[in-house]
């Protein structure tokens, strides 16, 4: 009699066993995705700041260009010369 519980316990354990491993594997899964998902966020923060920086960027490059037309009515005036 107590062979057959030792041998209903040791079935018992190799299917505990088995649960856990697949909880195990499901466990990996999600962290893997849970990764993913974080680097994907990290990327889009990331080119977000970029394209913000690129906009300040070109905006200064806008006016800086602009300015350019109005150089030579800006140097006539520092050097009190009547504008051509």
């Amino acid at each position: 009699m107590e062979y057959v519980n030792v041998c209903a316990a040791a079935l018992m354990a190799l299917k505990r066993k088995k649960r856990y491993e697949k909880q195990l594997q499901q466990i990996d899964g999600t962290l893997s995705t849970i990764e993913f998902q974080r680097e994907a966020l990290q990327n889009a923060s990331t080119n977000t700041e970029v394209l913000r920086v690129m906009g300040d960027a070109a905006k200064a490059l806008k006016t800086a260009h602009k300015n350019m037309y109005d150089l030579p009515a800006f140097l006539c005036s520092l050097l009190n010369l009547p504008l051509v």
